[in-house]
């Protein structure tokens, strides 16, 4: 691997987590990823660009928040094309990430096009993003400037990092009819940090990122303000991910161009020889210092207890979102096992002035609920009690009962969130990629899906859940044992974190099994 001799390099080793990929839509009779349809070699697939194309496509059609009949999915030399149509933003970025998250993928071409079937007027649609930034605890204090042009959203201003444009970013393009975003948002900061203050944080944000796979080697080099990023990582989802952990605050550019994809668990099965893993106190450090840049959080009162990797948040935050995502930061940070969460939320914490009242919170609810493309066709009733959120009516999903449940977590002045809405498809499973969202099913309480009935065999289910396993970069499928009977898959063998046991959890749904039991044991 070649590494620039420029002012600062250092080469990086890291170990990774894998959020929870338990994301899935098990439909029955459905095969998926047929060992046949994908070649066989000595008993192991083979990457090509068709076998690439369908893995795509499987993991699109599996995904409740994309039209998948609307796409289509074309690969020549691991460049993945992407075309179609969808109704919003988040359908198409969705589309995007599932892609970068396949074996064998080394680029995304985004051809798709974003047709909203909402008739919104560029006024209305104007007065919408700004009510939905104005209303997330994480951006309304910025002042940003919005302009509308054919539902083409423009936002301008100043922001303090980087993870807050991109925040903005996103809150503006989950507004119903929105086409596009521009984000010309400036970030403060930059010149006020020196090279090699950059370099070392930088390091730390990669070395603590439990995203990242112990099989990748990155070497960072920063050279007035512009960070260069060169080696290999395991995935494109991962090289999207560094270059996002790269922005810290007073950087330049980030230049990811030098930073290859690499097939990791195509290399020869040597594991590597056992590296300590990180102290508590590491941990700790490594987790405030997450929550500290963190703008949904953005908190140092939040204290983190840590023993042998098992972690207890604990301290009081001032809305939801940051007691929710507080939370994830941890659960991505290298060395954590377990995360419990006792932080509280108090509303002494809150100036008396601005306090609002039960109905005004009510409304913002319905409101930012009316604005999102997914959940505002159907009837959710929402009434507010003393900051407390209660959420009834019918979806057709889990993944629509937790976008609505999101939704009202995000709004400024909820204090807690009672989803009671019921859902008509209860076997469809609902989850989320690891290296993609926030949240894992287990994190609702509600979350029960009812066991589906299914008519693939027992050794059908297995070849489909063992090339899960293969096509994705989340998972080292050589160390995971697969057996399944009566429909009920039982997995074996050991993982590098809590995150790709989850990973090989969702595989094992998303291959047709009907019940799983993860006997994967976690080893650092």
């Amino acid at each position: 691997m070649h590494v620039p001799k420029t002012r600062f390099s250092t080469l990086l080793g890291k170990r990774t987590l894998h959020v929870d990929k338990s994301r899935l839509a098990i439909v029955t009779a459905m095969v998926i990823l047929i060992f046949v349809s994908h070649g066989a070699a000595n008993g192991r697939n083979q990457v090509t660009d068709r076998g690439i194309s369908d893995a795509v496509d499987d993991e699109l059609w599996l995904d409740a928040a994309v039209p998948h009949n609307r796409l289509d999915v074309v690969t020549v030399d691991g460049v993945v094309t992407l075309t179609g149509t969808v109704t919003n933003i988040t359908a198409k970025r969705r589309a995007v990430e599932l892609a970068s998250i396949v074996r064998g993928v080394r680029s995304v071409v985004d051809r798709i096009h974003v047709v909203p079937l909402w008739d919104v007027s560029d006024g209305k649609l104007r007065a919408d993003v700004r009510s939905t930034l104005l209303h997330d605890p994480a951006t309304e204090a910025k002042q940003i400037d919005i302009t509308v042009e054919d539902a083409l959203v423009i936002l301008k201003g100043n922001v303090d990092s980087s993870q807050e444009r991109t925040l903005a970013e996103l809150i503006a393009g989950n507004v119903r009819g929105v086409r596009e975003v521009v984000n010309f948002l400036d970030v403060n900061g930059f010149g006020m940090r020196s090279d090699d203050e950059l370099l070392k944080e930088i390091q730390g944000v990669l070395r603590w990122d439990a995203l990242l796979s112990h099989r990748s080697a990155i070497s960072v080099t920063v050279d007035d303000g512009r960070v260069l990023l060169s080696g290999t990582v395991c995935s494109l989802a991962e090289k999207n991910l560094t270059a996002k952990d790269a922005w810290v605050s007073g950087v330049a550019a980030v230049d990811i161009s030098e930073l290859e994809v690499a097939m990791c668990f195509d290399e020869p099965r040597v594991r590597k020889a056992a590296t300590a893993p990180p102290s508590d106190e590491e941990i700790v450090k490594a987790i405030h210092s997450a929550l500290i840049h963190d703008p949904r959080v953005l908190s140092t009162t939040v204290t983190a207890e840590v023993v042998d990797g098992r972690v207890t948040l604990r301290g009081q935050v001032e809305n939801l979102r940051a007691r929710i995502a507080a939370a994830q930061d941890a659960r991505n940070t290298v060395g954590v096992t377990s995360v419990v969460n006792r932080l509280k939320l108090r509303k002494d914490l809150f100036l008396p002035e601005i306090l609002l009242p039960d109905d005004e919170i009510e409304s913002m609810v319905e409101n930012v609920l009316g604005r999102d493309p997914y959940v505002e066709r159907f009837d959710i009733e929402v009434k507010a009690i003393d900051g407390t959120i209660y959420l009834t009516g019918v979806v057709d999903s889990f993944f629509e009962k937790a976008r609505v449940e999101d939704l009202a977590s995000t709004t400024v002045g909820v204090m807690e969130v009672k989803n009671h809405i019921e859902v008509l498809d209860p076997v469809t499973l609902w989850g989320a990629e690891p290296i993609m969202s926030d949240f894992l099913p287990t994190d609702y309480g509600w979350y029960r899906p009812r066991r589906p009935d299914t008519s693939k065999g027992d050794e059908q289910i297995r070849r489909d859940i063992e090339n899960q396993m293969w096509w994705s970069t989340q998972v080292d499928s050589d160390q995971v044992a697969v057996a399944v009977e009566d429909g009920v898959a039982t997995l074996t063998g050991t993982v590098d974190s809590w995150r790709e046991r989850d990973a090989a959890t969702k595989n094992a749904y998303d291959g047709g099994a009907v019940l799983v039991s993860n006997n994967l044991k976690v080893v650092w």
